[in-house]
């Protein structure tokens, strides 16, 4: 839709697929714009999921762009096992003063043999949160206590890897298990914590945080997991609108038991309004001036980088055509080296980051 020469390469397969595009609701002004626009113009079988999808959002899917809601009314036996469930109490919401608390909550869950899943909202204060928690378990236990991280800021093979990691430690119910998180669990991270902390953060991504709590009901209907909501140090990287409007979608949502329905409920009165998506793209009508542009809305904070340690082993990739994607790391442009020290073979989109600054189990740290 803004004409990347990739995409465009891989249209004809279109006129044989289904198309399922997932987590409508994390995506941005521009991609959504772009989606409209993809679902007005091309006629292919679409399901597009998720489960906190905005009213204007919804809207904008059903009566521009002609998809239908799932359950309808016209099935009465899914829409009633699907009402079952979200009625039912799966939370016991609590707020509180600040961070310390929440560190106080977090390893006395931990103590008690609970999963522990603490989400906050810059990849700063991740690695800065486990990292206090680790010395926290330290002088209190006399032991060393494993509390793995998760964000954007690693190289794509020590993400996978650490992605696997945390899974499998939310999988199993025996053991005590504590991650901090950035909002990369929001999507695509199948984790059933009995415990949940959160900075707050917009309404729809506060709801998809608590769905990584009491998941399942592996525990049995009786169960409550126990969710944790604290104010951020700084609204970034949200609007303060967006901190202030899921403020008062908590304030609405009370402390005690909650459901999914009741968080549905208030989703639809506290979504920020969006501007319309008038279906508009590159690929539509740029006519004879075929530019790409930019799918998803600009934000430079960080650039595609190798580290100086595997800038032997990518080059060598590159040399036998091999993919060296796996080496690539998101790096704040300050932490970048002068591209003017750049091997000439390093494609420009890329810079050179130092290795110094970076740990296998928790990323690039810039601060």
């Amino acid at each position: 839709m803004e004409h990347s020469y990739t995409s465009l390469c891989l249209l004809p397969v279109l006129a044989d697929s289904a198309v399922i595009i997932d987590e409508v609701h994390s995506f941005d002004q521009r991609m959504f714009k772009n989606l409209v626009a993809f679902l007005q113009a091309f006629d292919v079988p679409v399901l597009c999921m998720t489960a906190t999808l905005p009213p204007a959002r919804r809207q904008a899917l059903a009566d521009d762009a002609g998809l239908k809601v799932y359950p309808n009314l016209e099935e009465p036996d899914v829409r009633a096992s699907l009402e079952e469930q979200e009625k039912h109490p799966r939370y016991t919401h609590h707020t509180l003063s600040d961070t310390n608390e929440a560190l106080q909550h977090a390893m006395a869950a931990y103590r008690k043999g609970e999963r522990v899943l603490w989400v906050v909202n810059t990849v700063q204060r991740c690695q800065q949160t486990a990292m206090l928690l680790e010395r926290e378990f330290e002088k209190a236990l006399q032991i060393k206590v494993k509390v793995l991280s998760y964000h954007s800021r690693f190289r794509l093979c020590d993400r996978q890897r650490i992605h696997e990691e945390t899974v499998m430690a939310f999988q199993q119910e025996g053991e005590a298990v504590i991650a901090v998180t950035t909002q990369v669990c929001e999507m695509s991270l199948d984790l059933d914590a009995d415990v949940l902390i959160t900075e707050v953060a917009p309404v729809s991504s506060l709801v998809q945080r608590f769905g990584r709590a009491n998941r399942h009901l592996a525990k049995g209907k009786d169960f409550r997991a126990q969710l944790y909501t604290y104010q951020p140090e700084s609204s970034r990287p949200y609007t303060r609108k967006d901190i202030q409007v899921a403020t008062a979608f908590l304030t609405a949502l009370g402390t005690g038991d909650v459901s999914q329905r009741r968080m549905a409920e208030l989703l639809e009165i506290h979504a920020l309004g969006e501007p319309q998506s008038d279906g508009s793209a590159r690929f539509l009508e740029s006519g004879y001036f075929a530019t790409p542009g930019a799918f998803r809305d600009a934000d430079d904070y960080t650039k595609p980088c190798i580290l100086d340690c595997d800038l032997e082993t990518v080059q060598g990739l590159r040399a036998e055509h091999k993919p060296y994607d796996g080496y690539i790391v998101g790096v704040p442009h300050k932490m970048i080296e002068d591209r003017t020290n750049s091997p000439s073979w390093l494609p420009k989109f890329l810079g050179v980051a130092r290795a110094d600054f970076y740990d296998t189990d928790r990323g690039f740290i810039a601060e």
